[in-house]
């Protein structure tokens, strides 16, 4: 049926993002270990690799309305400004977790993001 085979493709796609997520982590920290005294170095090689890799897919799919208009053209149109503060933070996060992960052991690298979850909540509180 339609609903078990919508099941099956989210029970994959949540394991898959598991599993991904916890390879991102454990690979985050071995390359941390031999560039220890270089974290300045591993953060601004992961920020040069990433901004391009992002406007390689991004770019085109809003352009050319690739993956079935994925990026519609409402979208394209919003303002920018919230988008680039909230990408000015997800750096300083990515800066923040370099250097966390270069002194910190690796099972406080996955306890130190979910802090941010509570903090987040408690500050937007209102």
């Amino acid at each position: 049926s339609v609903s078990n085979s919508e099941e099956t493709k989210l029970l994959i796609t949540f394991l898959l993002m598991v599993i991904v997520g916890t390879a991102n982590k454990v690979f985050q920290k071995l390359q941390a270990i031999p560039m220890y005294n270089y974290p300045n170095s591993l953060n601004l090689l992961q920020n040069f690799v990433y901004v391009p890799l992002c406007f390689a897919y991004i770019l085109p799919v809003s352009r050319f309305g690739l993956f079935g208009n994925a990026i519609p053209h409402e979208v394209s149109i919003m303002p920018k400004k919230p988008f680039a503060i909230m990408g000015f933070l997800d750096c300083l996060t990515c800066l923040l977790l370099t250097f966390a992960a270069v002194y910190l052991p690796g099972s406080l690298l996955i306890l130190l993001p979910q802090a941010a979850i509570p903090i987040s909540m408690i500050l937007s509180k209102k």
